[in-house]
Order: C-alpha cells, then structure tokens, then sequence
C-alpha cells in the first residue's frame, strides 16, 4: 500500500522527497557523532579502604573525600545498592554493631547531599564475615606449615622475599593515611604479593606441605578472589557505559585496588580516565 503512494506521487516530486530523507538520516546520524565527540570521557576514582580503618583512615575520612571529588556515581563492595540503615549512628555508639567505614562514610553523605546514586559492584557472598574468618584460617595454616619444614636454600630465599614484602605492605597500612595507601607504590606492592601467591606459594604448598586437602583449598580460594575480581570489573564497566561522562568514585578493599585498576585499564581508551586521590579534578 505505501509503494502504491508513493510510486503515485510524481517523479521530480518523489526525488526530492528521497533527497530531503536521505539528508535527514544523515544530518541525525552526524547529531550523534557530534554528540558523542563532545562528551568528555567519565573520571573513574579508584579509593582503596581499609574496611575496619585505623587509626589515621576513618569514616570521616572518607566522608571528606566524596565532598572534595563530588562524584556523579558512587560504586561499593557489596552485591546490593546501598541502602541507609535505620539506627546504625545509636548501634554503633552503643558498641551493639561495628559497621564498616564504608557504610557510615555514604550513610552520612547520602543523607547530607539526598544523593541515591550508590550502586553495588560484588558478587553475592552469603556470610561475608564467615567467608573472612575461613579464608584467613587457610592462609595461616598454609604459612605455618610453611614455617615448620626444612627448605632447600633457594626455596626458603624466595618465602623469605615473600614474607618481607607481605610484613612491609601490611605493617605500612595499618599505620597510614588514606591518601598514602593508594599511592601506585603501595598498589604495585599488593599486586606483586598475589602473583607470588600463585607463583611461589602455591608450588612450595604443593611441594612442602603433605595436607593436599588444604593444598586444594588454597588453590580454590586464589581462583575465586581472581574470579571475583572480574566479575567485579565487569560491574563496573556496566555502569561506566551506562553513566558515560560521568565522575565515578569507587570505594573498594584496598586489596582489590590492583585488579581493578589494571582489568578497567583494558577498557578505558576514549571512554573514562582512571585518576588517583589527590590528582588535579577539572
């Protein structure tokens, strides 16, 4: 029936009406591209936490950080978005919960500025304190077995490095500022820690220790942290693509801080900046 109409209306008639669409289609799809040329790419906060702080990194802290860098979006380690807690300020001071920095940091600025765009970014953990209390458990008895053999020499040199550098990064945290632990120093330290998890304590696990059960959960817990972390980088990726041009602030365990920041580097070309605390903000 259209191609009747339109095979009806007249020749010259019929070429303008083709010209005038094909310069609408083209003049609409030139809107977009000026559209998507002109939007700056989003700013991307990568703030590793200490989730129980110290004595220098606090709610507050953290609370002042979100008013300095005014995010568009804010991203946090939890499965779900965040949703303000009735009675935690009283709980806490009662001594009744000990709830994260976190949670105090965006409860208050949440309330202070009505911001609501707090979304999560991790995987669902059933029992995250339990998850926690297990996984640090296989660590000690990983090390202590460690402890107790006798090495060959060059085994022993490289758990020695190993435990050098895991004393300096942990002694280091727990007695520092928040901007001081996100320096790159402090993220590549973190980093090189996990690949030794895999490269040298594995293999010496699996060449010292005679419990091949805790063997296998050790190996089990570093596939699930790296599976996690990528699903991570791919949460937050949805939400950069989704909020695109926007100032994010990622509020995450500092431990993780390495793998995101090299998993969305992958991704980041024309699309956002990843930016550390205390650079320039435009």
């Amino acid at each position: 029936m259209y191609n009747d109409f339109f095979m009806n209306i007249p020749v010259n008639k019929r070429n303008l009406y083709s010209m005038i669409f094909i310069f609408l289609f083209f003049f609409i799809i030139h809107l977009e591209l000026c559209a998507q040329a002109n939007t700056s790419p989003a700013e991307v906060f990568i703030i590793g936490t200490l989730h129980n702080g110290n004595r220098y990194i606090n709610h507050q802290t953290l609370h002042k950080v979100l008013i300095e860098l005014k995010p568009d979006v804010i991203l946090w380690e939890y499965n779900e978005d965040f949703k303000a807690v009735f009675g935690l300020r009283t709980a806490r001071f009662l001594k009744i919960a000990k709830p994260q920095i976190e949670q105090l940091a965006l409860q208050k600025y949440a309330k202070k500025y009505s911001f609501n765009n707090i979304f999560g970014f991790d995987t669902t953990i059933a029992d995250r304190m339990r998850y926690k209390q297990e996984s640090t458990a296989i660590d000690q008895k990983i090390f202590q077995g460690l402890d107790t053999v006798q090495m060959e020499p060059q085994d022993s040199i490289q758990l020695a490095a190993y435990l050098r550098k895991s004393d300096f990064y942990y002694d280091y945290i727990v007695n520092s500022g928040l901007k001081s632990i996100n320096s790159p120093r402090i993220t590549d330290t973190c980093r090189i820690l996990y690949q030794w998890d895999m490269e040298r304590i594995v293999p010496l696990s699996k060449k010292y220790i005679s419990d091949g059960t805790l063997i296998q959960q050790y190996a089990a817990e570093l596939d699930y942290w790296h599976a996690r972390n990528n699903y991570m980088v791919k949460k937050i990726l949805n939400y950069i693509h989704k909020y695109s041009g926007k100032r994010f602030v990622i509020l995450t365990g500092l431990n993780h801080k390495y793998f995101l920041t090299d998993g969305l580097s992958k991704h980041a070309q024309g699309i956002f900046t990843i930016k550390e605390l205390g650079e320039n903000i435009q």
